[in-house]
C-alpha cells in the first residue's frame, strides 16, 4: 500500500472512532417539546409539554 493511501486510511478510521464516541447534539432553537422515548410521556424540554400514556406495554 502507497504511504498516502495508508495515511489516509488511518485518518479516515481515527475520524470515524472519534465520531462514534460523541454523543449527538439536540436542536433547541425553536423547539416546542423534547420526548426522549426513555418509558415515559414528560417532556424534556422547559415547556412542560407532558404526554399521557395510553395502552403502553
Amino acid at each position: 500500500m502507497k504511504p498516502k493511501t495508508c495515511l489516509l486510511t488511518v485518518l479516515a478510521a481515527a475520524a470515524a472512532v472519534n465520531a462514534l464516541g460523541q454523543t449527538p447534539t439536540i436542536p433547541t432553537n425553536g423547539l416546542v417539546a423534547f420526548y426522549p422515548l426513555d418509558g415515559n410521556a414528560d417532556d424534556a424540554s422547559s415547556n412542560q409539554s407532558h404526554g399521557i400514556l395510553s395502552s403502553a406495554s
